[in-house]
């Protein structure tokens, strides 16, 4: 890792993504203090990592590393018992979050399971809850959803999302986890952050825009004459043979973009767009379909994760 600065405000959720190698994991290592960084700083609830105190800001914390950390002959409810006493939750408060975690994560009917026997979603959940007892002011997710159900997943976001004083800070692989959590994500290659932004501004700033797919049988000239002449700033792709039949023919589909240097106000936005779709399909009968797509933040991701350069055997972080 080298030369990347960042700040997670209370109430907001980094992102951290990355492909493998690119040093994500390294970074989580120094902030949890698993790892001693070389030079730099880092600062967590305005304490300096090296000055911070278990004793008095270890309850503050919560951290869901990439393995699960559980205790193999304890049960969930003993589990969460332990880590909330650590962390000193009155009995009161203990109960009533564990219930409500539970109840959430959809871990109600497993209390009294051994950690051990858990599947491997449900052993994931219960490093879940584990780590968010007590409501921690910064909260670590390394991949916390690995193994883990649709329904439970959701259930996460939107509890992770209800936690107005924490500053969470999320490593994943799941494009659309990212893209419906944080509020800012930075993209790392080669131990640098070569982004950074809210995934809006991500898709914005270098995704490739919108992207119209056509659906259509037989000859073409007609479909792409009026392309010419009504929709100039459609930038042809590329064609494939899709497996749907349209009264008896194989329907091709026709891949277009819209020209980087199209500013969609000036063309009618995309109220236009529709319009002239619209248009082909149901008075000329040019299309027997149309499709339009924004970029995607994985399209983005994929851009960018090409340049990540693969290294063998170093343990050195530079």
């Amino acid at each position: 890792m080298n030369n990347n600065s960042f700040q997670v405000k209370q109430g907001e959720v980094f992102g951290l993504l990355g492909p493998n190698g690119a040093g994500k994991s390294s970074m989580f290592n120094v902030m949890t203090m698993d790892l001693k960084r070389s030079d730099g700083e880092v600062r967590i609830m305005n304490t300096d990592i090296d000055n911070l105190e278990v004793s008095q800001h270890g309850n503050k914390m919560g951290m869901c590393p990439q393995f699960n950390p559980i205790w193999k002959t304890l049960t969930v409810d003993q589990s969460m018992s332990y880590i909330g006493r650590v962390k000193g939750l009155s009995q009161q408060e203990l109960d009533f979050q564990i219930e409500f975690i539970k109840r959430t994560l959809d871990l109600e009917a497993y209390g009294h399971v051994v950690s051990d026997n858990l599947s491997g979603g449900n052993k994931r959940k219960l490093v879940c809850a584990m780590s968010l007892l007590a409501c921690p002011q910064v909260e670590f997710l390394d991949e916390p959803t690995t193994g883990v159900d649709p329904v439970s997943r959701r259930s996460l976001f939107k509890m992770l999302k209800q936690l107005p004083n924490c500053s969470l800070i999320l490593t994943t692989h799941r494009m659309d986890e990212a893209e419906q959590l944080c509020d800012n994500i930075s993209i790392m290659i080669n131990g640098r952050f070569a982004v950074y932004g809210s995934p809006g501004h991500l898709k914005t700033e270098y995704g490739q825009g919108y992207s119209i797919s056509l659906m259509r049988v037989g000859d073409t000239t007609d479909m792409h004459n009026y392309i010419t002449q009504n929709m100039p700033y459609l930038e042809y792709k590329d064609s494939t043979v899709t497996q749907e039949m349209f009264e008896g023919q194989p329907v091709n589909e026709y891949s277009y973009q819209i020209a980087s240097n199209a500013v969609l106000p000036t063309i009618g936005g995309l109220a236009k767009v529709f319009q002239q779709l619209c248009e082909m399909k149901f008075e000329k009968k040019l299309v027997t379909d149309f499709q339009v797509t924004r970029s995607s933040l994985e399209q983005v991701f994929v851009s960018f994760a090409k340049h990540q350069i693969e290294q063998v055997d170093v343990n050195v972080i530079n």
